[in-house]
C-alpha cells in the first residue's frame, strides 16, 4: 500500500477516536445509519429481480415510425410483476425508458425517422407464480408526427404460454412493435399528447364500491349504479345435482311473478350476492375492491361455484385468441370494460 494511504488512514483511525471521545452519542448515530442502509439494500435486493431485456432477434427495416415513446400510466410503478412469490420484478431505468429502448432497438434499421410509435401503458404485470407464467398489458398505440397522434390499435390482453416468463414479456412486446411497423397514420386530424391523456378511461370501468339492490339490464345502468326494478325473488332450484337460481319479479301480494330470463340482465344483486345474466343460466359474481371476479375456462360453457369470491364461466373473448389450450382453463380476475366486455386481469391460485 503507498505511504501516503497509510498515513490517510492512520489519520482518520486517529480522528474517529478523537471524536468518539467528543462526540460519543453521535458516532453511535452515524454507525446505525450506516448498519441500517446497509440491511435495507441487503433486504430489498433479497426481495427484487431486476429484469432485462433480451438482445433483438427481429430488426424491423421497413417501419412506419423510427422512435418510439413510451408514457407509463400505471398506478403502481415500483414494480411489474413477480418472478417468484417473494420476490418483484423490477428494472434498472424507469420501466417506460427500457420500453422504449427495446422498441427503438428493433426498428433502428428504418429509414422512416419522422413518424414516431406512442405507447400509453395502462397496466402491464407478468407473473411466474402461477403453474402457467402470464403477462398482462393494457396499453393504446399511436402513431404521430409533430404532437399529432393517430391510434392505431389498443391492446388488453393476458398473454399466457409455457415458456420462461423473461421470454414471454420480450416476445410479446416485440410481437406489438412489428404490428405496429406495418401501420400507417390515417388522413385525419390526430390528438396531441394532451388531449389522449385526458380521454384516456382509467380501469376499472366503474368507481362504485356500494351497490343498490336491484336488477340492471343494462351494463350501462351497472357503470352508474342505477339499477331498474328493486322488487324482485330469486329462488334456487335442486336441478341437476346443482342449486340454479331463478329471478322473479315479485307481485303487490308479495308472490312471484313474471319470470325474468337471464339473457335479459347484466346482473341483480339482492344486497348479499352477485348473480350474472350468463347465456340461459344465472352465475354467480363477485365483486372485490371494485374489480369483478369471474371463473373463465376460454370458450368452455360450464358453471361453478367453488369456494371463491364470485364465479362464473364466460365466451372466450378479443384478446383470448392467441391462447387456446388446455392450459388457459382456470379462475381469473377480470375487468369490466365500459363497452360491456371483459378482460382478463389475472390468474387466479
Amino acid at each position: 500500500m503507498p505511504k501516503f494511504s497509510l498515513f490517510a488512514v492512520k489519520y482518520l483511525i486517529m480522528l474517529l477516536f478523537r471524536v468518539m471521545n467528543y462526540n460519543m452519542n453521535f458516532i453511535k448515530l452515524v454507525l446505525v445509519w450506516i448498519f441500517a442502509v446497509l440491511f435495507i439494500n441487503k433486504v430489498f435486493a433479497q426481495k427484487t429481480y431486476i429484469y432485462r431485456f433480451d438482445s433483438v432477434r427481429n430488426y424491423v427495416e421497413s417501419s412506419s415510425y423510427g422512435h418510439v415513446k413510451v408514457i407509463d400510466m400505471r398506478v403502481d410503478k415500483a414494480t411489474f410483476g413477480k418472478i417468484t412469490a417473494r420476490k418483484n420484478m423490477i428494472t434498472e431505468k424507469p420501466l417506460a425508458d427500457e420500453i422504449e429502448a427495446y422498441g427503438n432497438a428493433i426498428v433502428s434499421k428504418s429509414n422512416y425517422k419522422e413518424a414516431e410509435l406512442l405507447i400509453v401503458l395502462q397496466d402491464m404485470y407478468a407473473d411466474a407464480t402461477c403453474e402457467v407464467p402470464s403477462l398482462r398489458i393494457k396499453a393504446q398505440y399511436y402513431l404521430g408526427i409533430k404532437d399529432e397522434y393517430h391510434s392505431i390499435f389498443f391492446l388488453d390482453s393476458l398473454f399466457e404460454g409455457r415458456v420462461n416468463v423473461k421470454r414471454l414479456i420480450a416476445d410479446r412486446l416485440a410481437r406489438q412493435f412489428i404490428k405496429a411497423a406495418a401501420k400507417y397514420i390515417p388522413n385525419s386530424k390526430g390528438e396531441t399528447i394532451e388531449e389522449i391523456l385526458t380521454n384516456l378511461e382509467q380501469e376499472p370501468a366503474y368507481k362504485h364500491t356500494v351497490f343498490p339492490v336491484g336488477i340492471y339490464y343494462t351494463v350501462h345502468q351497472f357503470l352508474s349504479a342505477k339499477p331498474v326494478d328493486t322488487d324482485f325473488i330469486i329462488v334456487d332450484k335442486y336441478i341437476d345435482h346443482v342449486y340454479t337460481p331463478f329471478l322473479f319479479i315479485k307481485k303487490e301480494n308479495g308472490k312471484k311473478g313474471k319470470e325474468i330470463q337471464p339473457k335479459e340482465i347484466f346482473a341483480v344483486y339482492d344486497g348479499k350476492r352477485w348473480l350474472k345474466g350468463a347465456g340461459n343460466r344465472l352465475a354467480m359474481m363477485g365483486i372485490e375492491n371494485s374489480w369483478m371476479v369471474y371463473k373463465d375456462y376460454g370458450k368452455a360453457l360450464a358453471l361453478s361455484s367453488m369456494g371463491l369470491i364470485g364465479a362464473l364461466v364466460v365466451t372466450e373473448e378479443n384478446g383470448f385468441d392467441e391462447h387456446k389450450g388446455p392450459f388457459t382453463e382456470g379462475f381469473y380476475k377480470m375487468v369490466l370494460n365500459s363497452n360491456g366486455t371483459s378482460s382478463r386481469y389475472r390468474r387466479l391460485k
